[in-house]
């Protein structure tokens, strides 16, 4: 555990004793009864942990204060609800501290929620137009295809949203109300531990402890046993999965978490970093046209021709021999190095993403690429675990990828 001060407002850095990475809420999907939510409850190492602060210390937690936000409410004429297996996973981790004389801070800015409800409600609408639109000109058509560009980029802006922007809010009500325990959402947690030993945020915390996401595939099977059992008159939930119960007329399961280890949790932050890495430079993509920021790239190009955005890359190259050619790519995902040859028109090239690129969802495999020169662009296609065309360009005639 890292040696800590008391928080100090005068101090340069708020120092916080635990942070908690909560799963607060999930989703089993099987292919066969469809997708049911998770009613997850708090680990009880992590509620034990807690109440071990003593009587009388502040906990912080990633919820809203009660009556600040309306559970179901109309937004632009959509009717939106908070997920009810996040309040009542919240409202527990609540009752807890209150029981064990804690005090609470509420640490989710409302005012940036209630604006993601409304980004929400705007790209839910744009998702219909698309599938209407689709339904009546076909995905191939000129309109379609802007308007699937559009729904990328709203969604992009949607999760950087929710991600980034309300993260700032949630740092800045912890140092207002300078709590002594914070829980918050494994994905901020990850972050915020991952980059407090540096000083970022202006917050260093003590010690990291994650709760460990259910195994959505077990419990999904015993959702589908519980159908199966009701068919046979035998509803019933698999051993260890959790409880079946309905919930708002479907099958939900009521889960209790368990807490990761110390030495995991910590490891557990470097998904968390690769995907923000991710998130950020699908953002730069959409709002800015680049991933990188100050990088000059030797070409640019795309490996997703439908929506040039998602499949944005910029190539440098380090060393070329005259026909073995060796270098960096950058894309939405992550980084990568490359090994090709050119020879002519031809430029052929070999792929392979770095660790941290595929903790964030690029393939271990390498991928091949394979182009021919035309009208000062290399178009051709890419094979490995997935295929399909790319182009790319010198810079200086970049598409706006932004539209």
């Amino acid at each position: 555990m890292r040696q800590l001060r008391k928080p100090n407002p005068d101090s340069r850095h708020l120092e916080i004793e635990k942070l908690y990475g909560a799963v607060h809420g999930a989703w089993a999907v099987d292919r066969f009864f469809g997708s049911h939510e998770l009613l997850l409850r708090p680990s009880m190492e992590m509620l034990n942990g807690i109440e071990a602060l003593g009587r009388g210390r502040l906990v912080g937690l990633e919820s809203f204060a009660p009556g600040s936000l309306a559970e179901r409410q109309s937004v632009g004429g959509m009717a939106v609800a908070l997920a009810d297996g996040s309040i009542r996973y919240w409202g527990e981790v609540e009752e807890h501290c209150r029981a064990s004389g804690l005090r609470v801070a509420y640490l989710d800015p409302v005012d940036t929620y209630r604006q993601y409800i409304e980004m929400a409600v705007r790209h839910a609408r744009l998702s219909e137009r698309l599938r209407t639109l689709g339904d009546v000109q076909g995905m191939e058509s000129a309109m379609a295809r802007k308007l699937l560009n559009e729904v990328y980029r709203s969604d992009i802006e949607l999760k950087h949203f929710l991600v980034v922007e309300r993260e700032k809010g949630i740092i800045g009500a912890m140092r207002e109300s300078m709590p002594d325990c914070v829980v918050v959402g494994r994905g901020h947690a990850d972050i915020l531990w991952a980059e407090s030993g540096e000083g970022r945020y202006g917050i260093r915390f003590g010690a990291y402890r994650a709760e460990v996401e259910p195994d959505k595939g077990a419990i999904a099977r015993a959702v589908r046993e519980h159908y199966l059992g009701a068919a046979f008159g035998s509803a019933q939930a698999g051993e260890g999965s959790g409880t079946v119960l309905p919930w708002h007329g479907q099958v939900s399961m009521m889960y209790r978490n368990t807490l990761d280890s110390e030495a995991a949790s910590k490891a557990g932050t470097l998904e968390g970093q690769a995907a923000r890495s991710s998130l950020l430079r699908r953002f730069s993509a959409v709002s800015g046209g680049k991933v990188t920021e100050g990088g000059r790239p030797d070409f640019i190009g795309t490996w997703d021709r439908e929506v040039p955005a998602r499949g944005l890359f910029e190539m440098t190259i380090g060393s070329d021999s005259g026909r073995r050619v060796m270098g960096a790519i950058e894309d939405t995902i992550g980084s990568a190095l490359f090994v090709g040859s050119r020879h002519g028109s031809r430029f052929t090239f070999e792929k392979s993403y770095t660790s941290q690129a595929v903790l964030a969802g690029g393939p271990e495999e390498r991928i091949t690429y394979e182009a021919v020169l035309h009208d000062e662009r290399y178009v051709g296609r890419f094979h490995g675990p997935a295929s399909g065309e790319f182009e790319m360009w010198r810079p200086g005639s970049l598409p706006d990828l932004r539209r």
